[in-house]
């Protein structure tokens, strides 16, 4: 974790993590696992309502087929929603079916699930408020704004050229390069007077 981020947000686990290794069939990275994970603070949760959670959270899951890491999902983030801690405001994954019904659980479990990425942003955010207000560019009718967090879909959507052939992955992942690392790279967005997304801007 980058040096400023790690004095803003504090990374917890739950002790499912632990079952997830154990799944894992090498037994010298069972071991490296378990002594990365014991660096993290475990979240302390109650377990009386965990089964009914996860049953509640498995309607995300509509051709859910019981895979383990689906159920390690699931126990991960209903553990979360019922930690003892209550300041635990974000659930980080890359699980697109959580993702993708972020939504909806937040407003039935009070989580906002997040990329990685999209967490570096949020806390960015906080911590450098000034530099995502909208700022008239000189001279022009356009305004330049830092990057918000959770919008990388819509500069896909908007910026992806598939005349060019562009790969949407390569894409992605040139877009999360820059997006997560806000103290090497600023990115800004170009919109015009209609605030219609008109370009990107990145340098470093």
């Amino acid at each position: 974790m980058a040096d400023w981020l790690q004095y803003s947000i504090i990374l917890c686990l739950t002790d499912e993590i632990y079952n997830e290794i154990n799944r894992n069939k090498d037994l010298e990275q069972r071991k490296q696992h378990r002594e990365f994970a014991d660096n993290f603070n475990i979240l302390k949760c109650y377990y009386k309502d965990i089964e009914n959670i996860v049953n509640e959270l498995r309607v995300y899951y509509p051709n859910h087929n019981k895979r383990a890491s689906d159920e390690s999902d699931l126990r991960q983030l209903a553990k979360t929603a019922k930690t003892i801690v209550s300041e635990v405001p974000f659930f980080i994954t890359r699980d697109s079916v959580l993702l993708n019904e972020a939504e909806n659980i937040y407003d039935n479990f009070g989580i906002s699930i997040l990329r990685p990425v999209d967490l570096i942003i949020r806390v960015d955010e906080l911590i450098h408020e000034h530099f995502y207000q909208p700022r008239r560019l000189a001279g022009s009718l356009f305004h330049i704004n830092n990057t918000r967090s959770q919008i990388e879909s819509e500069l896909v959507t908007t910026f992806l050229s598939y005349v060019q052939s562009e790969s949407k992955l390569e894409f992605q992942r040139l877009l999360r390069k820059y997006l997560s690392d806000p103290t090497s790279f600023q990115t800004l967005l170009l919109k015009d007077a209609e605030q219609k997304n008109v370009g990107i801007i990145v340098y470093g």
